[in-house]
């Protein structure tokens, strides 16, 4: 796999963490549009923090970027399972679902993702990245629509795989 590829795909990953984080219910009491927020941002900043602890994949080694990408999978399940513990405002329930329904759409696309780095496929890469980055997409715009701060925002690429 190529350097460029490598990035567009660890980019994509990258946004998709940083989207993601912001959503579901738990707790016994709803919370305020603020409070959650400040709690869902609370739990992006640290998803954030964890995926840029992981540094840049090789982009020149398939089992290397497989590592990366397992690596990243497990963050954002860890993600999803804290902000599933939150429980959003009731007007709110909705939004906040589709939310975190995204997020768990663009964790199941990491076990394929991985199959194709290791097998070194190209072409299920771009398509599997362009699949990610659409959902990371989505659920950016549904961010920030909400107001998110942290969730709604990405420091990473939003390149689009080209053949």
């Amino acid at each position: 796999m190529n350097g460029r590829r490598a990035r567009i795909v660890a980019g994509a990953i990258v946004l998709v963490l940083l989207t993601a984080a912001c959503s579901d219910k738990g707790s016994d009491k709803p919370l305020t549009k603020a409070q959650y927020i400040a709690k869902a941002d609370q739990i992006c900043k640290d998803a954030n923090e964890k995926t840029a602890a992981l540094g840049t994949p090789s982009t020149t080694d398939p089992q290397a970027l497989a590592r990366f990408l397992t690596k990243s999978g497990r963050i954002i399940t860890d993600a999803v399972a804290k902000l599933q513990r939150l429980q959003p405002p009731k007007a709110d329930e909705q939004k906040i679902h589709r939310l975190v329904q995204g997020l768990q759409t663009s964790a199941s696309y990491f076990p394929a993702l991985i199959r194709a780095v290791k097998a070194q496929d190209t072409q299920k890469i771009q398509q599997l990245a362009q699949q990610l980055q659409q959902s990371s997409l989505q659920g950016s715009q549904i961010a920030q629509s909400y107001g998110f701060h942290v969730c709604a925002h990405s420091t990473g690429s939003t390149a689009t795989p080209t053949p």
